[in-house]
Parts: structure tokens; sequence; C-alpha cells
């Protein structure tokens, strides 16, 4: 009977090792799926790296300030972009050549933040465009309209801004010709392209040190992945959809969900 049990304690300590490796193995399996997934999600919050360009730019939808042109574009967004600052003002431009793209726009307007500190989170930020939902007039079944009057139609119902995070303004809608300084304009270029501009007055960023570096973050807000967000909250969700999420969560379209990426630069000099 010694014996027997002598000749199986080896077997037990065998299968012991075995069941010890094969935990070291999944363990050691999930730490890479870890290490992977959060390199994965650091590689994606990475800020781009741009330079300035000192220039005045007014804002009024027509890129004829940037010589017509946006040299940085971002894949992921499909966004064509430019920044620019003087003594005053920071400028963004955007452009858009995408029409997916442009009905996303049209859903939840972009976001522009511009964040001096690191990891603050309510920076100052503008959403625009915000398009008046108002129903219009019922149009005739048989009227068809071009595209210029399609294009006309939609910048007409580009009636104010959004912002949040201002020190000196109220969070929400303010006025396309404000008092603060803040300016907003879109328009189409010749090539049927969607442009936005947007000017913020650097005295209302905080902004102490002009040679401190900036983190802007540049979101299109489509439609938000929370169900059952209320029309009007956009003062609790500013960089979520103000119009509502018409989808369940597991049905919004890919193409409809935000995307944004974050850029840092310092502010130009003369």
């Amino acid at each position: 009977m010694k014996s027997l049990r002598s000749s199986l304690k080896p077997l037990h300590v065998t299968k012991s090792k075995i069941h010890m490796t094969f935990q070291l193995k999944t363990v050691l399996a999930c730490f890479l799926f870890v290490l992977l997934l959060s390199t994965s999600i650091f590689a994606q919050r990475k800020a781009i790296e741009i330079q300035n360009k000192w220039t005045t730019i007014t804002a009024d939808g027509d890129l004829g300030d940037w010589q017509d042109s946006l040299s940085m574009f971002h894949s992921d967004s499909k966004l064509f972009y430019a920044l620019a600052n003087d003594e005053d003002h920071i400028y963004l431009a955007l452009q858009s050549k995408n029409p997916e793209l442009l009905s996303k726009i049209m859903i939840g307007g972009i976001t522009f933040s511009v964040n001096t500190e690191v990891e603050k989170k309510n920076p100052p930020r503008v959403t625009f465009p915000i398009l008046d939902r108002t129903p219009g007039k019922p149009k005739s079944s048989r009227e068809v309209l071009s595209k210029e009057e399609i294009q006309d139609q939609t910048l007409e119902r580009i009636k104010d801004i959004r912002v949040f995070g201002f020190k000196e303004i109220i969070d929400g809608p303010i006025s396309l010709q404000n008092n603060y300084g803040i300016r907003a304009a879109a328009g189409f270029d010749s090539r049927n392209n969607f442009v936005q501009e947007i000017a913020i007055p650097i005295r209302l960023l905080n902004i102490v040190n002009r040679n401190e570096e900036i983190t802007y973050k540049i979101r299109i807000n489509g439609i938000g992945e929370r169900p059952n967000t209320a029309r009007s909250s956009y003062p609790m969700s500013p960089y979520g959809n103000p119009y509502g999420n018409p989808y369940p969560t597991q049905q919004i379209p890919k193409q409809l969900l935000p995307t944004e990426f974050q850029i840092k630069s310092k502010l130009a000099s003369q």
C-alpha cells in the first residue's frame, strides 16, 4: 500500500505543475493584452505637434485668408485643418471634402477646445455649426432644389455658436454677432467642400505665458454613444450631440459616432 501511494505521488505533483503553468500563461496573456490595449489607447490620444502660423484671419467662411489651402489633414476624421494666431486671436479653419462627414458635422457640430492646463476637465470650448431645428415652411412635393439652393438653406439655418467653460460667458448658445469677440462662420467653396472658421480672443482663454504649449482638441460630435440624451442638455454634456440621439446605442451607424484628435502647439510670434 505504501509503495502504491509512493508511485502515485509524482503523478499528483506533475498535474499540479501543469495547472500552475497554465495559470501562469493565462496571467501573462492577460497582462500582455492589457498592455497592448493601454498602448493602443495612448497612441490614439497622443497629440499632433504643429506650428501655429502668424496671420490675421477674418472668420467669414471663406478660405481666401488661408490661400485657399489647409495644409494639415487628419485621416481618421477626414478633416483638413489649419491653426493660426495674431496678437489678439486664435484662429481655426476646417474643410470637409466628404459627404458623409458633412452629414455628421450637421448632426452635432464640431467642438474646438483650447486647454492651457494639463488634464483640465473643462477647458474653454466652442461648438459650431449649430443648426436651427425649427421646422421650416412645407415644400411642394414637386419642388426640386439645386445643390446651391440646398447649400444656401443649410447655411441659413446656422443661427448661433455654443460655448462652454469660459469664465466671462454663461454656458450655452451665443449669437453669431456676439459682444465677446468669438466669431464663427461656415460656407461652401467653389468645389462644394464645406468650410468653417472659428476665431477666439486670446484674452478669454487665460493664457498668461504666450510661450507655453497649448493643447487643442477638435471633436466631430456626430451622435453621442449614450441613448436618450436630453435635447437641451448641452451644458451637462458639452461634447455631445445637442439634438439628442434617435438611435439605440447598438444601432448607431459607425460613420456617425464621435471622432476627435488633439493638437499641441505654441502661439506664433510676429
